[in-house]
């Protein structure tokens, strides 16, 4: 499914593995963009996601509740759901009990990646973490 929004050619990929839905990389995503991934796409991610959209990004949103995921979408906080391993910066934005493990899982797809080794940012927005 594609459909047109705020200037963006905005693409859903549907393939739920791992995380939530997910995807190879950024459908439809234009080369010449600034490309971030958001891990949870509710009340924080989305308002992220919304954000760096207004910022020219390329946003890609994974959520493991694909329907929250869709709703980001349709309003305007993603450009794309699924997976986009080639982001520069990837924000975890989940219950912070969950941040560890989502943290991890990101980076070790990053590290399987195909193609050269890349500077990319993982960080998240929990407010409080154990340990």
């Amino acid at each position: 499914m594609t459909s047109q929004n705020d200037g963006h050619k905005r693409a859903t990929v549907t393939s739920g593995v791992g995380l939530g839905v997910a995807g190879d990389e950024a459908p439809g995503a234009p080369g010449c963009l600034r490309r971030a991934q958001i891990v949870g796409t509710g009340l924080i991610g989305g308002s992220i996601g919304m954000s760096l959209r207004q910022l020219g990004w390329w946003v890609t949103g994974e959520d493991a509740d694909k329907a929250r995921a869709a709703r980001a979408m349709e309003v305007g906080a993603v450009d794309a759901v699924g997976r986009d391993i080639a982001a520069e910066i990837t924000v975890v934005a989940v219950p912070a009990g969950a941040v560890a493990a989502v943290a991890t899982e990101v980076l070790r797809r990053q590290d399987e990646s195909p193609g050269p080794p890349v500077l990319r940012v993982v960080t998240d927005v929990a407010g409080v973490k154990d340990g």
